[in-house]
């Protein structure tokens, strides 16, 4: 499997993945649906966590198919630009303050609930577009304090 195949399969994911949890999310609050929230937000993440995938294997998958025929640079330069637009809207999706703040409280309330004594947290901060700003740093490091 290379890169073109990796693209093929998950070039999709991220935009339409995006698209449905968004139509589900709005149809949940609409119907005062908690599952189906949840569902709107884990498709949500899945679609996040598909992005990088789909963009980083996008350069490899340009050199297998750029040489083939009906294969035009404008049309791989606009797909290129839409898989740009995907990103940078997948980036802003996950870059806000409240969402900090929701991720806080949940981990909070996490630790609460189960009265645990450490938290190891699977993924990081420092590659999100505002990771490293000192406003970020500064929330972090006061919830750190108060557990």
């Amino acid at each position: 499997m290379n890169a073109a195949h990796i693209h093929l399969l998950l070039n999709h994911l991220p935009i339409m993945g995006t698209a449905f949890a968004f139509l589900l999310l709005a149809f949940a609050m609409l119907k005062e649906i908690e599952s189906f929230k949840k569902l709107a937000y884990a498709i949500l993440v899945f679609s996040a966590l598909a992005t990088p995938s789909v963009f980083l294997s996008g350069e490899g998958a340009e050199e297998t198919v750029e040489h083939m025929q009906g294969i035009t640079d404008k049309t791989i330069e606009e797909h290129e630009e839409a898989g740009e637009a995907a990103l940078a809207a997948m980036i802003a999706l996950g870059d806000n303050d409240p969402a900090l703040e929701a991720d806080l409280a949940r981990l909070s309330g996490v630790l609460e609930r189960t009265q645990a004594r450490s938290l190891a947290i699977l993924g990081d901060w420092i590659h999100a577009a505002r990771g490293c700003t000192d406003e970020v740093i500064e929330k972090v490091q006061a919830w750190r304090q108060m557990h």
